[in-house]
């Protein structure tokens, strides 16, 4: 079924008339623009729109208008008022100023250059009446009025002008030069409009070349041409004051003539034209609009109609306000218009996704007759259109109306045997080809019905029977058997009955099924209104609401009817299956953006088209995920009431005074993803950096004093559907992304000294993000000089000195305590060795007087004369070594050998002795203290051999080299210790070993004193049989030399 709802005659008008027309947003100081007197606008590749104003130059970023200062005179321009913009390179545009010449402005530096007349110097700009400009790499050509045209060298400043009136002094008023344009075929050529034609000049040779006035031998109309354009062929278009637009052909060099008549009449005052793409161009007339004039086949068609004309457009957002006076293609894709005294029209490409199509008048609904290209629209009013969708060509069809409903139009449907149907309050119309008008249908039932009711919606089933929905119930009419039947519904809650009204739809499906819609729910019959299955406000859903107010109806091809509520949003049941079933609910909590739903329709690829009171959504069949097409992609989607699929896949969406028809396929969300700059960085709220300073800088480096700080950005949202989003997050600082929604500036405060990066992303209509879209600024916080690592370093350093300082002081004191105490102890040991030397010696000589006098007593006189010799010869070196802490070994082996000799001569035959001195020992080297070994010796000889009874005694002394030091072995082969013991027991004599005692007392100071560790060790030797055999004495000295 097709509601009709407002919207559709504009379109016929429009189609006969070439098309549909664009949609254009107008821009003026309601919306923010300093002023609507605007002269010329350039968009720059960063994604800004500069306008050239009576007030000055502004640039504008999607969000403000920028007003840009320039240096007072001389450095600037006496005057303000900007009429002329054109592009210089990459980072620069001239400026043009009304009668005061011209300036160039970079725009990332903020440098302005300025340049007038100066009287008596030839090589300064000819004239402050500047007409046009345009670059030409190292130069720029420049007309003036009544000037001739000029050339202007970038590197040296400097001018020339060349004076039509003085190359071709024959032609008049050549010198009122007006366009220029360069040839890009020959790069050599200029071309020149003035008052009284076209001319070449050769900008090598410096000829200039005039063209006669005339076309195919006739006269032109007018040879003064505003503005030139060449296109890829050579053809020259030049526009006229009061004569449209004539073709010059630049390779023939001859004019062929007029563009195409305009659709009612030929173009007149040309105020702009310039390419819309290649092979297309724009046309701005003065009173008709704005035209698109493809140059292959020859069709000029308008695109824009202007305020004044005629065309069948009531929607302003389809119409100028006053005429395009320039235009410029922006970021995006989107074309701007300057309007004369009307501020800016934008033409967003987000916008014309919808084509549209108009009417004078409110319409209601359209269906297309199946199997033909026609489609009937009825309007609100008398009258009936077929428009050949082939053609674009109309025909009116009268309705004989019934009472009121001229007004009254709801819906329309086309029934497979060719009719169209139509639906009034007060009855039902039809039309059948070649008929003179559309009739009412006579049915007595139906008359019967409407006379105390009125029609809401009306559908012909598959059986050729007639739904009637009325304000009051249904009706059934069979009118091939003649049979009727009145339906009605009522629910009793607490006592109460309410009846059901408004049945505002009625849809068939497969096997014959008919639902309907109503206020008070919706339901279905399967026998003709025998029986009725219903869903009212007490059926469960998915939602715990109640599912009302229920609208539209469509079934998709999975089976599932939706359903479309006033207030409830979207629900779905599916047609097969027991009932009743949950009644599934999608609402803004599923991605709607709004509960109120106008319409449904299905297209083929099955996805679900909802229509809103804010707009479109798309559902995916499979994941039911809406995509929003809102006021964004044009303001008359929100004003729409009426959505129905055709035959051939097209979509019809009906509104006041127009309405769309598209195929759904073609129609995608704008998915791009802006980029973002950064617009600036204040700290602490005064503005630290803008943004083209901030873009020359790979970094950004603050003191810690600065660590207070907004960061300001925005993405052009030149024609995005909606606001945008953005999310932003400071590495270094934050984890996560943190979202600043519509703000545009993210603020941070006591960030710690450190490097970060700021990274800032938008994103797209849909409410997706993209890594890979994201702008980024590092930022370093330097810190305070006493944090810095310099400083910190230096004061490590100094600590590190001073500790180092206390340690070696400390060190030094303790080794100073140390060598103190060292000293003293060595004093001490010194003593205590000389007290043991001095004790030492008076034993030793105690025991060898004891030895003397037996030997006297025993001997002659003579063997005691030579033992006395010998005696005298040990006492001399016992003397000398008395002062001396350390002899060389060798002096002590001496003394020691002398000592055996007298123990021999005293136990003759007694024991023998031998001393071995092993290889590699330095006797005349090392150093040990005296009379060590003589006490060892001695108590062998007297306690080991001298005790044993049978055998001759044998005492062996072996000195080797251990490691780093000596290894004295004494070894005797007497009783041993532990008979030595017993025998001295028997004796009663208990002291220990005198002389063995000193000895280990001199080796423990000596350690004390050299630091060495000497040291004792005696071994008791057995035999085989266990028993005692002798004794080892084992003395480590380490080698002291």
């Amino acid at each position: 079924m097709t509601r009709i709802l407002p919207g559709l005659f504009a379109m016929l008008l429009s189609l006969s008339l070439g098309g549909q027309y664009i949609q254009v947003e107008h821009l003026n100081t309601e919306q923010g623009l300093p002023t609507e007197e605007i002269n010329g606008l350039l968009a720059t590749a960063d994604h800004y729109l500069w306008l050239a104003t009576n007030h000055g130059l502004y640039r504008h970023d999607g969000y403000q208008y920028q007003p840009i200062a320039f240096p007072p005179p001389p450095l600037g321009p006496p005057s303000s008022q900007a009429y002329r913009i054109e592009p210089m390179g990459t980072e620069q545009f001239y400026l043009l100023f009304l009668n005061h010449g011209f300036g160039i402005y970079n725009f990332r530096s903020a440098q302005f250059e300025y340049f007038s007349h100066e009287p008596g110097d030839p090589t300064s700009l000819p004239s402050n009446f500047v007409q046009s400009i345009i670059d030409d790499g190292p130069q720029a050509w420049l007309s003036f009025d009544r000037g001739g045209f000029g050339r202007f060298d970038k590197a040296s400043c400097t001018f020339n002008q060349y004076l039509p009136s003085v190359l071709l002094p024959a032609v008049k008023r050549l010198d009122e030069t007006l366009s220029l344009a360069l040839d890009p075929h020959r790069p050599n050529l200029l071309w020149v409009s003035s008052a009284n034609g076209l001319m070449a000049f050769d900008k090598e040779t410096e000829q200039l070349r005039h063209f006669d006035n005339e076309a195919n031998g006739s006269p032109l109309p007018s040879a003064s041409f505003r503005q030139l354009v060449i296109d890829g062929k050579g053809l020259l278009y030049a526009s006229t004051w009061n004569d449209g637009v004539w073709c010059f052909d630049t390779h023939q060099e001859k004019w062929l003539g007029a563009l195409p008549a305009g659709e009612k009449a030929g173009l007149t005052c040309v105020n702009y034209i310039g390419f819309r793409q290649p092979g297309e161009l724009w046309i701005s007339d003065e009173f008709l609009g704005l035209f698109r004039y493809s140059i292959e086949g020859g069709q000029l068609r308008l695109a824009i109609p202007s305020h004044i004309n005629e065309a069948p457009v009531v929607d302003p957002d389809f119409r100028l306000k006053s005429s395009i006076m320039d235009m410029e293609q922006g970021p995006f894709g989107v074309w701007w218009g300057i309007q004369r005294r009307k501020g800016l029209a934008a033409i967003y490409p987000s916008k014309q996704l919808f084509p549209r199509y108009h009417f004078p008048e409110e319409g209601r609904c359209a269906a297309r007759r199946p199997n033909q290209p026609y489609l009937y629209i009825n309007t609100n009013g008398a009258l009936l259109y077929r428009m050949d969708l082939r053609t674009g060509l109309l025909k009116t069809i009268p309705i004989d109306v019934v009472g009121n409903d001229a007004l009254n139009f709801s819906q329309c449907q086309c029934t497979p045997d060719g009719r169209f149907w139509l639906i009034g309050r007060e009855a039902i119309y039809f039309y059948e080809e070649g008929a003179r008008a559309a009739r009412p249908l006579l049915l007595p039932q139906i008359e019967a019905a409407l006379d105390s009711a009125w029609a809401d919606s009306f559908f012909w089933d598959s059986q050729g029977q007639l739904w009637l929905g009325t304000n009051q119930g249904l009706l059934f009419v069979a009118p091939r058997q003649g049979q009727s039947r009145w339906i009605t519904f009522s629910d009793t809650l607490e006592s109460k009955t309410t009846q059901w009204r408004g049945f505002t739809d009625i849809l068939e499906s497969p096997g014959g099924r008919i639902w309907f819609a109503c206020d008070r729910g919706f339901g279905f019959t399967d026998d003709n209104g025998l029986t009725f299955t219903r869903y009212n406000f007490q059926n469960p859903t998915s939602k715990n609401i109640e599912f009302v107010n229920v609208y539209a109806l469509a079934r998709d091809s999975t089976g599932r009817i939706w359903l479309g509520s006033r207030d409830r949003g979207l629900g779905y049941v599916m047609d097969k299956g027991p009932h009743p079933q949950v009644i599934q609910i999608i609402n803004t909590e599923d991605g709607l953006k709004s509960t109120q739903v106008r319409d449904i329709a299905v297209d083929r690829q099955g996805r679900i088209w909802v229509l809103q009171d804010n707009g479109l959504s798309r559902l995916d069949p499979i994941t039911l995920k809406p995509i929003q097409f809102g006021a964004g992609y044009g303001k008359s989607l929100a004003r729409s009431f009426y959505l129905s699929a055709l035959s051939d896949g097209q979509m019809v969406l009906g509104s006041g005074s127009g309405f769309h028809l598209f195929y759904p396929e073609s129609i995608e969300p704008d998915l791009r993803f802006y980029p973002v700059r950064m617009e600036g960085l204040r700290v602490f709220d005064s503005l630290y950096l803008s943004d083209y300073s901030l873009a020359a800088k790979p970094a950004i480096e603050l003191n810690y004093r600065q660590n207070f700080f907004t960061i300001e950005f925005a993405a052009p949202h030149y024609g995005a559907p909606g606001p945008i989003q953005y999310q932003y997050m400071l590495d270094g600082l934050d984890d996560n992304w943190r979202t600043a929604g519509g703000n545009r500036y993210a603020a941070f405060s006591n960030v710690w000294e450190g490097d970060y990066t700021f990274r800032v992303r938008a994103a797209n209509s849909l409410g997706e993000w993209s890594d890979k879209h994201v702008s980024s600024l590092r930022i370093s916080i330097t810190p305070p000089w006493w944090r810095t690592w310099w400083f910190i370093s230096l004061v490590l350093a100094v600590l590190a000195g001073l500790v180092y300082l206390a340690y070696r002081l400390r060190i030094r004191a303790i080794k100073k305590e140390e060598a103190l105490k060292t000293a003293f102890n060595r004093k001490v040991a010194e003593l205590e060795m000389q007290a043991l030397r001095a004790q030492m010696n008076p034993h030793f000589l105690f025991n060898s007087l004891q030895s003397i006098k037996w030997y006297l007593i025993n001997h002659s006189t003579a063997e005691s004369a030579d033992y006395l010799d010998k005696f005298a010869q040990l006492i001399r070196k016992i003397l000398q070594n008395t002062d001396s802490k350390l002899i060389r070994l060798s002096e002590e082996l001496e003394a020691m050998e002398l000592y055996l000799q007298l123990e021999q001569y005293r136990f003759k035959g007694r024991f023998d002795y031998e001393i071995r001195l092993e290889a590699g020992v330095p006797a005349d080297f090392a150093r040990v203290p005296p009379l060590l070994f003589q006490p060892f010796i001695e108590n062998a000889i007297w306690h080991g051999l001298m005790q044993k009874e049978c055998g001759k005694g044998l005492l062996q002394i072996q000195i080797k080299k251990q490691g780093e030091g000596l290894l004295i072995n004494i070894r005797d082969n007497g009783v041993g210790r532990e008979k030595a013991r017993l025998l001295k027991s028997r004796s009663a004599s208990k002291h220990q070993s005198f002389g063995i005692k000193l000895s280990e007392g001199r080796l423990e100071t000596l350690n004390r004193i050299m630091g060495i560790a000497a040291h004792v060790k005696i071994i008791d030797l057995k035999n085989q049989d266990q028993a005692p055999s002798g004794t080892l004495v084992q003395i480590y000295l380490p080698t002291i030399l």
